[in-house]
């Protein structure tokens, strides 16, 4: 997570870094750091083009499986 974290990311890789934040942080077990990290995602990703939508579609079911996971 640190090693990722410190890349550093230009404008361009900003938003994608944040799915793979998500991905990085729920796979350490982190619910609640990959939840707001696939939220950004998908506030900036909010009407993305469609060739894009399938990444908007994982981040909307990784929370979905987030809050469900927390839920129980």
């Amino acid at each position: 997570k640190a090693y990722f974290a410190s890349l550093g990311f230009s404008r361009n890789s900003a938003v994608p870094a944040q799915y793979y934040l998500g991905e990085v942080h729920e796979r350490l077990g982190d619910g609640e750091q990959a939840r707001l990290h696939y939220a950004q995602f998908l506030r900036w990703f909010e009407g993305a083009d469609p060739e894009l939508q399938p990444w908007v579609e994982r981040a909307r079911q990784a929370l979905q499986r987030l809050a469900a996971e927390s839920a129980a």
